[in-house]
């Protein structure tokens, strides 16, 4: 963003919190604000950045499909197949009743009992070339936590989502007869599309866009609009919007690396100048003031 959106950043904080330094501002002034809205609503999202196996996360456990997946995994020295529905976890040292292995570690799937069935709030479409009557899931044994906020109705699974235009086959991908995402097998470009639907380079995110859409009406407290734990994301990137980033670490979120040196272009007084920018409370300075409104 230019210097012109960071000055409007730093007066908004000022108004917000006058009484504390725009840039030391963090996480408590943001509650603090919410706490004033009695209507008061977030979306909150999680982008995880590197893979999951989503074969593993939520399951079919139909007796057909469940019948393929375990054949598929329940391979090689070290095999990553879930224990059945029902299945209890196998002690270090004692054989398990499904594979007959030995458990050797508790970092085998035997030892962690088997997945854990959800059940469904609608029938499921049953897919071409399943033989099942009905369709079934359940949950990798690790999430027994959300298994209470799934039944309680606080918790969804949306399956099926991707980057992917349409439904996409291997012979489609290798003879290139139906449309494919670009850079398709770039993880780097795909976690972009996720986050702003476009590849490596794109500069605003869906999050930073619904941001600009909600922006006028926050009022004083525009400043929250978007708030980032994790530095500086796409996802939050929008045309007028600007991230807010806070984190729990020792270290803020946001360091100016010219408050720390003796000198800044060439001059001694600047690094003192600029701080004393940052930590005013009161936007009293010309050029602060001139661009916060």
């Amino acid at each position: 963003h230019t210097r012109r959106a960071l000055l409007r950043m730093t007066g908004a904080l000022a108004t917000v919190a006058p009484s504390a330094a725009p840039f030391a501002l963090q996480l408590a002034a943001a509650g603090a604000a919410a706490a004033a809205a009695p209507d008061y609503k977030a979306l909150i999202c999680f982008f995880q950045s590197g893979g999951n196996d989503s074969t593993n996360t939520v399951l079919a456990t139909d007796a057909d499909t469940w019948g393929r997946y375990f054949a598929i995994r329940n391979v090689g020295t070290d095999p990553i197949a879930l224990m059945p529905v029902g299945t209890a976890a196998t002690p270090v040292g004692a054989v398990n009743p499904v594979t007959g292995r030995t458990v050797a570690n508790k970092a085998q799937p035997e030892a962690w009992g088997g997945v854990l069935p959800i059940a469904l709030k609608s029938a499921q479409k049953i897919p071409a070339g399943t033989n099942a009557a009905s369709r079934a899931f359940a949950l990798h044994p690790a999430m027994a936590p959300a298994l209470p906020l799934y039944t309680a109705g606080r918790l969804a699974v949306l399956a099926n989502v991707g980057t992917l235009l349409n439904p996409l086959t291997k012979a489609q991908y290798n003879g290139k007869t139906a449309p494919i995402p670009p850079n398709l097998f770039s993880h780097n470009d795909q976690q972009s599309t996720w986050q702003a639907g476009s590849i490596e380079g794109v500069t605003m995110g869906w999050g930073g866009q619904f941001g600009d859409l909600v922006l006028s009406q926050n009022g004083a407290n525009s400043i929250f609009t978007a708030t980032s734990t994790s530095g500086n994301a796409v996802f939050l990137a929008g045309k007028s919007v600007v991230q807010y980033q806070v984190t729990t670490a020792t270290n803020p979120a946001l360091t100016i690396n010219a408050l720390n040196g003796t000198t800044l272009l060439g001059s001694s007084g600047a690094p003192n100048t600029i701080k004393g920018i940052v930590t005013d409370s009161t936007a009293v300075n010309n050029l602060a003031s001139d661009y916060a409104a």
